[in-house]
């Protein structure tokens, strides 16, 4: 089973944590990472995925840079992949960077997208094409 990781994933670990909620996700993802690491998950990366990576703060990009080699499959962008993110745009009323990582997995037939991101996670029960999880609700689930 393949999974994908929105970029918030990889880089809650570095986010403050003296909030209970970003201090729990970010034990969640360290999980998830080690998990990824030991070769236990299969996730596919994606072209904004590294995009997003690499316009982030310098530390969390050197963080993160090196779990995205341990990725199933990566997922480029082309005029399909964007239609279809304009097509879940319009459906779910989403961020355009949010609906191209939904594509994204969804092209590389991910079964659970999992993300930080309150929005996304609002539209679970609506969003038919990918379960969508929280690092936590993922971890409840696997355990």
């Amino acid at each position: 089973m393949i999974i994908y990781l929105d970029t918030n994933i990889y880089c809650r670990p570095l986010d403050d944590r003296s909030q209970p909620r970003i201090n729990l996700e970010a034990e969640a993802c360290v999980s998830i990472l080690r998990a990824i690491e030991k070769g236990k998950i299969k996730t596919a990366t994606s072209d904004i995925l590294k995009l997003e990576i690499y316009h982030a703060d310098p530390i969390k990009k050197l963080y993160t840079i090196p779990f995205l080699s341990f990725s199933s499959e990566h997922i480029e962008e082309n005029e399909k992949l964007k239609n279809t993110a304009q097509i879940l745009q319009r459906k779910y009323h989403l961020k355009s960077r949010d609906t191209l990582h939904l594509a994204s997995a969804i092209k590389a037939q991910a079964k659970i997208f999992i993300t930080c991101d309150d929005e996304i996670i609002k539209k679970n029960q609506i969003i038919r094409e990918i379960k969508i999880l929280s690092p936590i609700e993922y971890l409840k689930e696997i355990l």
